[in-house]
C-alpha cells in the first residue's frame, strides 16, 4: 500500500550526506514532522517485529522523536527518541509502560554521521542496535499487547523537532 503523508513544516528531500548520488528526508528542526494516519501496519502488536531506519543527527535534544505512534500523553502505542542523552525505545501495555530500552554511550544528539537504527523484538526480548551492535536490552518475563495509538505514525518529531536526515525507514512484522 501506498500512504499519503501530512507534512508540518517543510521537510524535505534533499542530496544525502552520504553522499554517492543519494537522497533523504530533511529536517530543519524547528517545526518538520510527517504523519501518515492510523493504520493497522503502525501497531507492532504483542509478536515479532523489527524496526529500522537510517538517521545522520546534526542537533536532536531530549524528547525529539525519530517515529513512533506514542501520542503526546505517552499513554499509547510506540516510540523511538532521544531521552536523558541517550537513543530510547519505549512501548505502551494497557495501563503502563510495557518495555523501555535505552542505550547506552549512544552519542545520539549530534554526531553529523549516518547511522543504521534497529529496534528487534523476538519472543521476549527487546533489543536496541545501532550500527549493528546491540546497545541496549530489556527482557520482559510477561509481555502483554501493545496498546494501539489512534494517533497513526509520526516521523521526525515528538515533543520536540529534530533537526536531521532520515532514510529507508522499515516496519517488519
Amino acid at each position: 500500500d501506498g500512504f499519503k503523508a501530512t507534512v508540518g513544516g517543510d521537510p524535505t528531500i534533499k542530496a544525502s550526506p552520504l553522499g554517492y548520488g543519494k537522497s533523504a528526508i530533511f529536517f530543519d528542526g524547528t517545526n518538520d514532522d510527517l504523519e501518515l494516519a492510523d493504520h493497522d501496519d503502525w501497531d507492532i502488536g504483542s509478536g515479532d517485529y523489527t524496526v529500522e531506519f537510517w538517521v545522520n543527527d546534526i542537533s536532536v535534544a531530549d524528547n525529539d522523536g525519530f517515529l513512533g505512534t506514542q501520542d503526546s500523553n505517552g499513554y499509547s502505542g510506540w516510540l523511538i527518541r532521544r531521552a536523558s542523552g541517550e537513543l530510547n525505545f519505549n512501548q505502551w501495555g494497557s495501563s503502563a509502560v510495557e518495555v523501555n530500552v535505552s542505550a547506552s554511550g549512544s552519542g545520539i544528539g549530534s554526531s553529523k554521521t549516518w547511522r543504521h537504527i534497529a529496534v528487534v523484538r523476538h519472543g521476549n526480548f527487546y533489543k536496541l542496535y545501532i550500527d549493528g551492535k546491540n546497545n541496549g536490552s530489556v527482557e520482559d518475563s510477561s509481555p502483554s499487547t501493545l496498546t494501539n495509538s489512534s494517533s497513526g505514525l509520526t516521523i521526525g518529531a515528538y515533543t520536540g523537532f529534530a533537526n536531521m536526515y532520515m532514510d529507508e525507514i522499515r516496519i517488519v512484522k
